[in-house]
């Protein structure tokens, strides 16, 4: 090796051990969030949050269509912002089959929408890989 390739090496593998640390934790952090979220909704939103079928959005095959659950709405000065929990299909053996998202929306067409906290929603989810079951927009509520 020349000279400094064998601390260019221990630098290089210390950055990728801080990099896959850092993911690891904000993974285990989001986890636990999830499971916090889900042990506030009711037992029967559940069953129905995990009976979801995804079907294919007519308007556009990009996305899916589901259901979420609001689990908190923020006003903020100009817009609302939305939280949302559904489930999907796990993506691993160790991946639980929950996500949180969230949507902002103006406040008027909120006011429309009539969305309150405790509302299960039909929502557009991506189908695209790179942000696989993402939510795209809340379509109408009940």
């Amino acid at each position: 090796m020349e000279n400094g390739g064998f601390v260019g090496v221990v630098v290089a593998l210390f950055i990728c051990a801080l990099i896959t640390i850092s993911a690891l934790a904000a993974d285990k952090l989001k986890r636990k969030k999830i499971l916090k979220v889900k042990d506030t909704i009711p037992k029967e939103i559940i069953d129905d949050l995990e009976n979801t079928e995804y079907v294919e959005y007519e308007e556009n095959s990009n996305f899916l269509i589901g259901k979420s659950y609001i689990y908190e709405i923020y006003e903020d000065t100009n817009r609302m912002e939305i939280k949302l929990i559904f489930c999907r299909p796990p993506l691993n053996k160790l991946d639980i089959n929950y996500d949180i998202n969230v949507l902002y929306m103006d406040k008027k067409t909120s006011q429309e929408k009539n969305l309150k906290v405790g509302d299960i929603v039909p929502t557009t989810h991506n189908r695209q890989y790179e942000a696989l079951y993402k939510i795209n927009e809340i379509i109408y509520t009940k």
